[in-house]
């Protein structure tokens, strides 16, 4: 049981802070309104991106010197989750950047389309 606890506490955290960004009380700023909640969702998902992509970027290395397929499983893996936490990243920018400025965003809508095309 103990082998498996720390992924309990993960759900549990991750429901928390989800939870806690939908209804905890947030300043009354003029722009944003409610769309500060966003903060709760939009910078983690960017951080968790980039710690998933040096993860992939080490395990690349490591197998690439050592060649255990594990490491490039690993690696794999972690690239794939990483791309996953940039588009729901470019989605929850989206949203914030409708809600401050009344636009999905120019920049956004051409990186989305770049990505597709990749």
């Amino acid at each position: 049981m103990l082998k498996h606890g720390w992924k309990a506490l993960t759900v549990l955290i991750l429901t928390y802070v989800f939870v806690a960004g939908l209804v905890s009380p947030v300043p009354k700023l003029p722009i944003l309104h409610e769309a500060i909640r966003n903060t709760f969702f939009h910078p983690p998902l960017w951080i968790a991106m980039m710690t998933m992509l040096l993860a992939s970027a080490i395990f690349a290395i490591r197998y690439l010197r050592n060649g255990k397929p594990d490491d490039d499983l690993r690696s794999v893996e972690f690239a794939n989750t990483a791309i996953l936490f940039g588009i729901l990243g470019c989605i929850t920018g989206s949203v914030w950047a409708y809600f401050a400025w009344g636009t999905y965003g120019q920049m956004i809508r051409r990186r989305m389309v770049l990505l597709s095309v990749c």
